[in-house]
């Protein structure tokens, strides 16, 4: 299925994006305590309310602090089925391979897009094949999903019957 050279490129960009994810959270914890995070908010509250005066540069401070934290929440709970936007784009690839190789094991029906993932090509490649009738699955509102034979067939055409 996989050559073993991009499988452990694949693990070790994975990997550094784990832990490149850990530290940046740590880092912004150690020196944006939760407490400190809701005194900062308190301070914009209390501006807004007229109880407090605040100069342009400590808003634009607060907002740059709770801004980072929205962004490093929205980072971690990015969709495993959209890796347009992806922060992690090796990881994503490694996720859909081994769900994908999960379901083909499982003989459970398999996506368009995990077909893509186990032959290396593209999902415009799989569908046009599907639509054509060369890749046989059914169509299930926008999404096309393929049965384990049909995947195999497919799979020992373009030689990646190794899963």
């Amino acid at each position: 299925m996989w050559e073993v050279e991009f499988l452990s490129f694949l693990s070790e960009q994975s990997i550094a994006e784990l832990e490149n994810a850990y530290q940046t959270i740590r880092d912004f914890l150690q020196s944006h305590s939760k407490q400190a995070s809701l005194e900062k908010l308190q301070k914009i509250i209390e501006f807004l309310e007229g109880k407090r005066n605040l100069a342009l540069q400590e808003v634009l401070s607060i907002q740059e602090d709770l801004s980072r934290l929205k962004e490093i929440q929205k980072k971690m709970t990015f969709s495993l089925h959209d890796s347009s936007n992806s922060p992690y784009p090796y990881t994503q690839k490694l996720l859909l391979l081994a769900r994908s190789k999960a379901k083909y094991v499982e003989n459970q029906p398999l996506t368009a897009t995990e077909v893509a993932a186990l032959s290396n090509t593209t999902l415009p490649n799989i569908i046009l094949l599907a639509n054509k009738g060369l890749l046989k699955g059914k169509k299930k509102g926008k999404e096309w999903h393929f049965p384990k034979e049909s995947v195999k067939e497919y799979l020992e055409k373009v030689g990646k019957a190794k899963v």
